[in-house]
């Protein structure tokens, strides 16, 4: 039996945000192989969010997620499913307002094609 490989865009974010990859061990423990690009991008999001509440101390590593996500966003098919679906819609209001001024262009560019409510970033239900 062969070991499945994850998806391009899990490697990628697995070798720019090395705190990820105890999490992502335990998502391929519990999923029993390979979880899947939208499993570990909800898990980066609440890694991401861990990261924003934690404060200034962790700014340096807040900023190397974002990297890895705005990379993503600009090289994958599927950024608006890992990126807009699994990664910036599980993020709370809150966590987006604070990762608001680390997002990049095709980040934001991501976030301006969802859904928000009216208070998140917008004011009146766009992202941007």
């Amino acid at each position: 039996m062969t070991e499945q490989q994850p998806e391009p865009e899990v490697s990628l974010v697995l070798r720019r945000v090395p705190r990820l990859a105890e999490r992502y061990v335990e998502l391929a423990r519990v999923a029993g192989g390979e979880p899947g690009g939208a499993v570990v991008f909800e898990e980066l999001a609440e890694l991401a969010g861990d990261l924003a509440r934690a404060g200034d101390g962790a700014a340096a590593r807040l900023a190397e997620l974002m990297a890895a996500v705005e990379e993503v966003a600009t090289v994958s098919p599927d950024a608006e499913e890992l990126v807009g679906g699994a990664f910036l819609e599980n993020l709370s209001p809150d966590d987006l307002i604070q990762l608001d001024q680390l997002m990049g262009r095709q980040t934001r560019a991501v976030l301006d094609g969802l859904e928000l409510p009216p208070d998140v970033l917008g004011g009146d239900g766009s992202a941007g």
